[in-house]
């Protein structure tokens, strides 16, 4: 079988996992792009090749590129990696600015290259589930309740929220007419997203342990909440737990992000730039009095 090389530019914590992903994908040749020379995790000496960034860009072997650094330097990784022609998946989120995720979908389209942003949770089997537990419904009522301890240097809104906001993007099939959004310090944020017809999504994010999320759908006579223990469907009987078939999520991005290479399909179901026009609007209407977390 030929194989393709895929490059990993961030092999650090995420890009670890990523990493352990590609090495068992058939047809894959993982290369480890390192952007300094302290930039080599100890995963990485196993892969049979790692690479400078400058040498990745200039290798014409090399077609895809999965970028997992962090978000303050997604941006100009991913414009250089698109001017040398090369497809893109990046984590999360593309970036933290609307213009410049518009014109890196510009970028994109362009040169008719795949850019991906890598909002993992909709490639996660319940997710698959729970969409078709509530297809149909309208409009839709959404909640979400994200926990996740943040650094005090990151950012709090761009850490916590693509998540919640690309769910709610997916499940209604398009960006919300209006963003509010409620920062409150270290408490947490929160955001409210409408759309013309109804449906609604109050998205509550929290920098506290331990790592966990509720996510709740509701619509006509159903209510669907996913937490990692699974999903349960809420009706007016008993509370009934939903079959989800197996697999990992980040399995099944990185499989579509190559599909999407294969077949030439350059939309993006989820834009990236709607996410972070989203997060933007929300952080930049975040005034107003604080509120507490549910206790």
């Amino acid at each position: 079988m030929v194989t393709r090389p895929v490059a990993l530019v961030g092999a650090g914590r995420w890009g670890t996992n990523i990493l352990r992903v590609m090495s068992g994908l058939q047809g894959v040749e993982p290369v480890v792009v390192r952007r300094d020379e302290a930039d080599l995790h100890p995963a990485a000496p196993g892969v049979p090749r790692s690479l400078r960034v400058f040498e990745a860009l200039a290798d014409p072997g090399i077609g895809a590129v999965v970028i997992a650094t962090p978000t303050h330097t997604h941006a100009e990784l991913t414009a250089r990696f698109l001017a040398a022609g090369k497809h893109v998946l990046v984590e999360k989120p593309l970036c933290t600015s609307p213009t410049t995720a518009g014109e890196l979908e510009h970028l994109a389209r362009d040169r008719r290259l795949v850019l991906r942003t890598g909002h993992v949770f909709l490639h996660h089997p319940a997710f698959a589930s729970l969409a078709a537990a509530v297809a149909g419904g309208s409009p839709l009522r959404i909640s979400a309740a994200w926990h996740k301890p943040v650094p005090p240097d990151l950012d709090l809104g761009w850490e916590l929220l693509p998540h919640p906001v690309g769910i709610a993007h997916a499940l209604v099939g398009r960006a919300p007419d209006d963003v509010a959004g409620n920062l409150a310090g270290a408490r947490g944020v929160r955001v409210e997203l409408r759309w013309h017809g109804g449906s609604h999504a109050r998205l509550d994010a929290y920098p506290s342990p331990p790592n966990s999320w509720r996510l709740a759908v509701a619509t006509t006579g159903v209510t669907v909440e996913w937490t990692a223990a699974g999903l349960q469907r809420h009706t007016t009987g008993p509370a009934e737990w939903l079959a989800v078939p197996p697999g990992e999520a980040l399995v099944a991005q990185i499989n579509a992000f190559l599909a999407a290479i294969d077949n030439g399909h350059t939309t993006e179901p989820v834009p990236g730039s709607a996410v972070v026009a989203t997060i933007a609007a929300a952080l930049g209407h975040a005034a107003g009095p604080a509120w507490a977390e549910p206790r």
